[in-house]
């Protein structure tokens, strides 16, 4: 495949059809910039959340409501990247996408990636973190992302993962937390020093809150 040749996923994100009305809390820096705080709603297995929008050519932000399923959660680990922005991308060569530290039935349902298991693989939040700094565990100022994937391209080898950020969390917290997220570990290892993407069953997001990471605003 020719590198121009992009093979695009729909770039529409999970919505409900009759989402519940929520909001957004809107803060002004320091730098007049705006900055927005996510309100997630839960009920059952989904969340629904609203992240700000920017209007292209227009002054000020709209929102866009988007619901999570909790059943699972994708795991990224992607040596170098550090999700400094928002919003952005970054690529995994596809011989580390949902093929190790995976359950069977999760690898058999997703790991084609056809258009029907990116909706579903989008669904669900994600965490977005860089190598360990050490076997096993990581410094305290090594921090990963809790977020949602918005976007799957493939080109050629590569996978090309657009992102939205919705907060930071210490990643030595994650490594603490391995075995309610289901991660992989022996005595000086566990699945966050190895790049891959993988899929776990685990409600992230309860996990995150029972550990006082904060992930959300709710009116």
């Amino acid at each position: 495949m020719e590198k121009n040749e992009l093979q695009k996923s729909s770039s529409q994100l999970p919505t409900m059809e009759q989402p519940q009305q929520v909001g957004i809390h809107m803060e002004q820096s320091g730098e007049g910039e705006q900055i927005g705080y996510v309100e997630h709603y839960e009920a059952n297995n989904t969340i629904q959340v609203v992240i700000p929008v920017s209007h292209t050519g227009r002054r000020g932000m709209g929102q866009q409501v988007i619901t999570m399923n909790t059943d699972c959660y994708n795991l990224f680990v992607v040596e170098g990247e550090m999700y400094e922005n928002t919003t952005g991308t970054f690529t995994i060569d596809t011989s580390l996408a949902l093929t190790e530290s995976i359950d069977d039935d999760l690898k058999a349902k997703y790991a084609r990636l056809d258009e029907e298991a990116q909706l579903a693989v989008r669904a669900f939040p994600a965490i977005f973190a860089s190598k360990n700094h050490h076997y096993g565990y990581t410094d305290a100022d090594h921090y990963a992302a809790y977020g949602i994937v918005t976007n799957i391209e493939r080109d050629g080898h590569q996978l090309i993962i657009s992102y939205f950020i919705l907060s930071d969390v210490p990643q030595q917290v994650l490594n603490e937390m391995a075995t309610e997220l289901d991660l992989k570990r022996a005595a000086q290892y566990n699945e966050l020093n190895d790049p891959h993407w993988t899929i776990k069953k685990a409600n992230l997001i309860a996990l995150l809150k029972s550990r006082g990471i904060n992930v959300a605003t709710i009116s």
